[in-house]
């Protein structure tokens, strides 16, 4: 199921080596080739003999490293085991090579690229589990990332042309940089590093391996989709701020008019204009937006094609929860004057912003879908 073929390649007797590979499973007819009838054989009759025969006995160094480099020859990645001084040059010229630990030559683990400690061949696939796991935790890391920034990027782009277009009713960007700069370390920071604790997947060994090793190939097309409704979301809340929410809400929240007293009666007491009222209102709407959207989209990425609700993380909780404490704390306490925030008490906008964040989350999980289906429709 994982895509992975094992080719025996053995110094021993033809009877012996068809023995063997009947009693394991490697196949199930009495088709093997022997060195000699190797020699016999063009590189394109030995390609074609290659898709059918995983049996290959009395064999000499100069025949495994024939075989590995047709292997190589038709794009396969090829790891070859060994134990022996023979062994060497096809350890050396696979793109892993792998000695025996316990019963290896000196020679063959100095040319081979891994050593298996145990001698266990299952460690190998245990290995590649394990390799397999680790990559998609990083594509995960790469997707939540760019995704966030992305966004970013998108929102201050369209709000920039949006103030030169109509400077008379967008007067103020969608972010201050002490608040991107609060994202990328805090917002971001914090479940990025725990996303490294995701387990590895259990139904991963039953997928084809991978083409190639790009991760931004492997990531691009979901990245760019979950940026450009984050982008789009935003926007469309940076618009509703400014057309409906301040004029509306200008009637119940004077501050939104006449500019109000942020932190009265502490230390870091001051006033602001209803211009720098409003600004800043908006820029703490956006803030907390994109703080909340990408806490939700942590959850999403820690799978490829999995549902966010199965939750295979869970020390994205605590993670996510101490990133909502931050945020909350900036926005509650004086704090908020080093950010440019003021505190939102209005449970209409924690509805509107919340709701704006959770957007992007119904696209995925139908993305996922499809996804799923897919690679079902390839596995089968």
């Amino acid at each position: 199921m994982a895509g992975i073929r094992t080719i025996m390649i053995t110094g021993d007797h033809k009877i012996t080596a068809l023995a063997i590979a009947k009693q394991i499973g490697l196949t199930d007819n009495e088709e093997a080739i022997t060195g000699a009838k190797l020699e016999e054989l063009d590189n394109e009759e030995v390609k074609n003999r290659l898709k059918t025969v995983n049996v290959f006995a009395r064999v000499t160094s100069e025949h495994k490293l024939r075989i590995l480099n047709v292997l190589k020859e038709e794009g396969n990645i090829v790891s070859m085991t060994g134990d022996g001084v023979n062994d060497a040059p096809a350890l050396k010229g696979a793109h892993v090579g792998v000695a025996m630990g316990l019963k290896g030559t000196e020679v063959s683990q100095e040319a081979a690229d891994a050593i298996l400690l145990d001698d266990n061949y299952a460690t190998i696939i245990n290995a590649i589990e394990e390799g397999r796991g680790i990559f998609n935790t990083t594509k995960g890391f790469f997707r939540f990332m760019l995704c966030a920034n992305f966004a970013e990027i998108i929102i201050i782009l369209v709000a920039w042309l949006l103030m030169s277009l109509f400077s008379d009713v967008f007067i103020g960007l969608p972010l201050e940089p002490i608040q991107i700069l609060w994202i990328n370390v805090v917002t971001d920071g914090i479940p990025a590093i725990v996303m490294g604790l995701t387990p590895t997947d259990p139904d991963l060994m039953k997928f084809k391996p991978r083409k190639g090793f790009n991760i931004i190939n492997d990531i691009k097309k979901p990245t760019a989709f979950v940026a450009v409704i984050a982008g789009v979301g935003g926007i469309v809340l940076y618009i509703l701020a400014w057309t409906v929410l301040i004029p509306f809400w200008s009637t119940f929240d004077p501050a939104l008019i006449y500019g109000g007293t942020i932190f009265s009666g502490t230390d870091f007491a001051r006033y602001l204009s209803a211009k720098e009222y409003q600004i800043a209102f908006v820029q703490t709407m956006l803030f907390a937006y994109i703080v909340f959207f990408e806490l939700f989209l942590v959850f999403s990425c820690t799978s490829e094609h999995k549902s966010m609700f199965e939750f295979p993380n869970k020390h994205l909780f605590w993670a996510v929860g101490l990133s909502i404490f931050l945020f909350l704390l900036i926005i509650f306490t004086p704090f908020g004057f080093l950010f440019h925030t003021i505190p939102i008490f209005n449970p209409i906008y924690w509805l509107i912003i919340i709701l704006s964040s959770l957007m992007v989350i119904p696209f995925e999980e139908i993305r996922k879908y499809f996804r799923r289906k897919k690679l079902a429709m390839v596995s089968n």
